[in-house]
């Protein structure tokens, strides 16, 4: 989980906050359901992004490929 977390784009004093938190148990469910509410809708964003940022490379490469056949850009 802690490998998920960093992925996550959790910095390691967040992560350690979430280790006490889960060490702390049950009175933390609600802190620890929040943080990983909000580490989602981060993680679908920068998804999203990547897709975004997949679909222009994915582009530029049909683009060079057709200019490699053509053997000219224009």
């Amino acid at each position: 989980i802690i490998e998920c977390l960093k992925k996550s784009g959790l910095t390691l004093s967040e992560i350690k906050d979430y280790i006490y938190m889960a060490i702390r148990g049950d009175e933390t469910i609600d802190e620890r359901l929040h943080l990983f509410l909000e580490q989602r809708e981060i993680v679908k964003q920068k998804i999203a992004e990547l897709q975004k940022t997949l679909e222009v490379v994915e582009f530029k490469c049909w683009y060079y490929e057709t200019a490699k056949k053509e053997g000219t850009v224009s």
